[in-house]
């Protein structure tokens, strides 16, 4: 009698046990909250300061590039902000994209490349530097990087 007790004693808690058990992950489960996926836009635009140098007093005419690297699920939009007054800034996509249009998702990899780029002419600006910003965006993401104008004497600066 007391080995069968035992066996049942012995029965009981396993059971206590694997029920214990049964409800504690259940409940670890269902208290845990879903990680967000992660998003898929890993881009990247080059935040290296852009100098151009020109002769003070005379008009100018610069190429603009935005370099970015990683991918992006969404169209990225590029725009110049805070260009010297009188500046006529025009944007290339790349073909077929017409001027303005963002560029479509897409995968640069790891590497920098011209993604975007722009023709800006300046008009005559006054000794000093003058500066502007190249923006990127996805919609959610937006990113910057500083353009400085520097007009002098020559084309050094």
């Amino acid at each position: 009698m007391m080995r069968t007790l035992s066996r049942s004693i012995k029965a009981l808690s396993a059971a206590v046990a694997a029920l214990a058990m049964c409800l504690t992950f259940s409940a670890s489960t269902a208290s845990a909250s879903p990680t967000p996926p992660a998003s898929s836009a890993t881009w990247d635009l080059s935040d290296g300061e852009q100098r151009y140098c020109a002769i003070a007093d005379r008009p100018q005419r610069y190429y603009i590039l935005a370099f970015v690297s990683g991918s992006w699920d969404a169209p990225l939009a590029f725009e110049l902000q805070g260009m010297p007054e009188g500046s006529v800034v025009t944007s290339y996509p790349s073909y077929p994209l017409q001027s303005g249009d963002p560029i479509p998702p897409g995968d640069n990899g790891s590497d920098y490349q011209a993604t975007y780029w722009f023709i800006a002419v300046l008009p005559p600006l006054e000794y000093g530097e003058h500066h502007a910003t190249l923006h990127a965006t996805d919609g959610t993401v937006s990113e910057t990087t500083p353009l400085v104008f520097v007009a002098g004497d020559n084309y050094w600066c």
